[in-house]
């Protein structure tokens, strides 16, 4: 089923002649907060229509209608990255931060000392594509991971949050001897 652009719409903002936002869910009842929006911006310069998305897709439900400016805007702000740190068996790092206006994803990078990119369990990502990857994962709306490593050693982790307009990043570097 194809998404209707013209009519499936649950939001629309018309408040700018030269910006229009449209509204797209799965939930008809969504509130405006709610974080199952994906947002079409509709800009015209001279005559000429442009149409961009949350997140660069329009599959992307992850986005709120309150939001819908800032998420064509570049993000500004603090991450405010922290984290602990906890031993036993295994080295374990919760690291957390703080959403930001208009973001909807944060990219999680992992390394060793080596600067090898991890898996959130601490093993060496591996695959056909990792030389091709720049991050271990993405998580939506979220705002902290937990990961264990086997090993002792100094890892760090970079939480990127982006947006259609931009990126901003944040970096935790600690040491478990």
């Amino acid at each position: 089923m194809a998404l209707d652009l013209a009519n499936g719409y649950i939001r629309k903002d018309v408040a700018s002649a030269s910006n229009v936002y449209y509204g797209y869910s799965y939930n008809t009842a969504a509130g405006d907060g709610d974080k199952v929006y994906a947002i079409r911006k509709v800009t015209t310069v001279g005559g000429v229509e442009t149409v961009t998305w949350t997140n660069n897709s329009q599959m992307s439900y992850v986005s709120s209608w309150t939001n819908r400016a800032a998420s064509f805007t570049a993000p500004s702000g603090s991450l405010g990255l922290t984290w602990s740190l906890s031993s036993g068996i295994f080295y374990n790092a919760q690291v957390s931060w703080s959403l930001l206006n208009g973001v909807d994803i944060y990219y999680v990078t992992v390394k060793n000392e080596g600067g090898q990119l991890l898996n959130l369990d601490g093993t060496p990502l591996r695959g056909m594509y990792v030389n091709e990857k720049t991050y271990t994962t993405d998580l939506f709306n979220q705002t902290s991971v937990s990961m264990g490593f086997v090993n002792p050693g100094t890892y760090s982790v970079m939480v990127t949050g982006k947006n259609i307009a931009g990126t901003t990043s944040s970096t935790a570097t600690f040491n478990f001897s």
